[in-house]
């Protein structure tokens, strides 16, 4: 059994919900319960798969996000309350800041995810001054990860510089403020994922791809409804077939494009 980095992410996602969930009950009362049970036992499920591995999360910036919390709690919940509702105050100011740590964090969800499995694979004597660099938001200073798989240490590094923590690797030493892929990856968004793809020309390709997809989706659609009504003759029968396999096609192409994104993603640790 194995854990990934889509399961991490998953848990960010159902944690973020329940921050949600915690929110509205506590500054305005609403009741939660139900779909707090759902999601903390699904939550739990993988929190205990992630334990079996040995795996923790460190969640960029968790310095600031813990220094709002403090200057937020010194609130009632009725100022909060009044503050959001007028869209002004001190606590409005500082749960708008700290929301938008949170919403980058969120959106870079999937990076997040693969630090905790690259860092459950690092040597201990390295984790902790990795793990407390990612919840500052930032590479004070060279650090020597000797002995650790080189792959793995420039994914680390782009995944680092992925979440707005710049650096670079030299051999097995990790430097700040610079940028592990020279600045040259394109992020996109696709089908409700974040993707990283290497140059500009592979971003061409995606569109073009995704273009002809959608174009091809139409038609297999449109002859999809015909059928319901008349039966195809064997030479439409043979043409409908054929949209099928260009689109299986373009499927296939699109995996292509994304190969090294998907591996990514499948970044794992084995359970037990």
């Amino acid at each position: 059994m194995e854990i990934t980095a889509r399961d991490i992410a998953r848990l960010l996602e159902l944690e973020k919900k329940k921050a949600e969930l915690s929110f509205k009950k506590t500054i305005f009362g609403m009741d939660t319960e139900k779909e707090m049970i759902e999601i903390s036992a699904n939550a739990m499920e993988i929190s205990n798969r992630m334990k079996t591995a040995g795996i923790e999360i460190a969640v960029p910036c968790d310095d600031a996000l813990k220094a709002y919390d403090a200057r937020i709690n010194a609130f009632s919940s009725e100022q909060i309350k009044e503050s959001m509702k007028a869209r002004s105050g001190d606590p409005y100011s500082l749960l708008k800041e700290k929301g938008e740590i949170v919403k980058r964090n969120f959106s870079n969800r999937m990076e997040i995810a693969k630090l905790a499995v690259i860092l459950a694979k690092m040597k201990k004597d390295h984790k902790s001054a990795l793990v407390c660099a990612i919840r500052s938001g930032k590479i004070e200073s060279e650090m020597f990860l000797d002995g650790n798989d080189s792959a793995l240490l420039i994914q680390f590094a782009k995944s680092l510089g992925r979440c707005g923590i710049f650096c670079g690797i030299d051999g097995s030493k990790l430097k700040g403020g610079e940028c592990a892929d020279d600045g040259c990856e394109v992020r996109i968004e696709l089908q409700n994922r974040i993707v990283y793809l290497p140059s500009d020309d592979a971003k061409s390709k995606l569109d073009e791809n995704m273009k002809k997809m959608v174009e091809l989706n139409r038609s297999i659609q449109l002859k999809n409804a015909v059928r319901q009504i008349k039966v195809f003759s064997d030479e439409e029968d043979k043409e409908f077939a054929g949209l099928q396999r260009r689109y299986l096609d373009l499927l296939n192409e699109q995996d292509e494009i994304l190969r090294d994104f998907n591996k990514e993603e499948a970044l794992s640790v084995t359970i037990g």
